[in-house]
């Protein structure tokens, strides 16, 4: 499997991308999806958070919508990418599901 990149992780079984977001930093999930097509991942994460969760993460994603940076951004970005590929090389997650979307919550 090649480098996973953030918009992969998308295609993360549920139980992987939990695991992944317990290990990130608010601040860098944040801006991480503010530099990306917000609307997919941000609807994946709601899917996999708790009601409250997600409701957390909602309102804290529109309050930095007026602090991001394109350049604090792509370093989340980066920053995420390699904790997704370091993960699944020390196999504490399973790489994305190739060829399938989950289903996303509408």
């Amino acid at each position: 499997m090649g480098t996973i990149k953030f918009e992969d992780t998308v295609n993360l079984s549920d139980d992987d991308l939990l695991t992944l977001l317990k290990q990130l930093p608010n601040e860098v999930l944040l801006l991480a999806v503010l530099g990306t097509d917000e609307k997919s991942l941000t609807s994946r994460i709601c899917h996999v958070l708790s009601f409250q969760g997600a409701i957390y993460f909602l309102e804290d994603l529109e309050a930095f919508r007026t602090l991001a940076q394109p350049k604090d951004c792509q370093v989340a970005i980066s920053t995420i990418e390699n904790l997704v590929n370091d993960m699944v090389t020390c196999e504490k997650i399973n790489g994305p599901t190739s060829g399938k979307r989950l289903k996303m919550a509408s």
